[in-house]
């Protein structure tokens, strides 16, 4: 995949879990492009969030002995626990991450350091689904995993059901104001 579509949807899939970026530091760069220069306070704090978005009890467990002072980001310990914790994940059955080598982390920037993020940021937004979809067999969480065998027709699909939402959200907007028209 580009790494420029994997940084824009690790961001995304950040956001989408709840990350706000004015609730971390105000000396770490946060954004889109987040990761295409080394930025190891970055990777400190979107990997604690999606950590504990993962499982909060084992991260406060795992992460809490490990000294952060702001400044002090490539913390040999700080990354031992991480790479610990991705290799149980990606050693999991219906894992996507691949297999996880303790040089990932040291430069936390580049292109297969993006991949090796947006796939970890990938698995933390499905089990949040599985977690937090009512029912046990809801299979829109099984649907993310899949990958389309026809791109183009998945944008397609993707494009109509867009409109489809626009329209929605069009006609919910002017139903809106006729009510506070005849409200008046």
């Amino acid at each position: 995949m580009d790494s420029e579509w994997e940084c824009e949807h690790l961001w995304l899939y950040v956001l989408a879990l709840g990350f706000g970026p004015e609730a971390g530091d105000t000396d770490v760069a946060l954004g889109m492009n987040i990761f295409e220069n080394l930025n190891s306070s970055a990777f400190h704090v979107i990997a604690l969030f999606l950590f504990a978005k993962l499982d909060a009890s084992r991260a406060a467990e795992t992460f809490g002995d490990c000294s952060f002072r702001v400044g002090n980001f490539t913390d040999p310990e700080f990354r031992k626990q991480c790479i610990i914790w991705l290799k149980d994940i990606a050693n999991e059955e219906e894992s996507c991450l691949p297999q996880i080598v303790p040089s990932s982390l040291i430069s936390p920037a580049g292109p297969k350091f993006i991949q090796l993020l947006y796939q970890f940021a990938k698995h933390v937004l499905i089990e949040d689904m599985k977690m937090n979809s009512k029912g046990t067999d809801i299979p829109f969480a099984e649907a993310v995993k899949l990958t389309p065998t026809d791109t183009y027709m998945a944008n397609a699909r993707c494009r109509v059901a867009y409109n489809k939402l626009l329209q929605i959200f069009e006609k919910e907007h002017f139903v809106i104001q006729e009510y506070e028209k005849k409200a008046q």
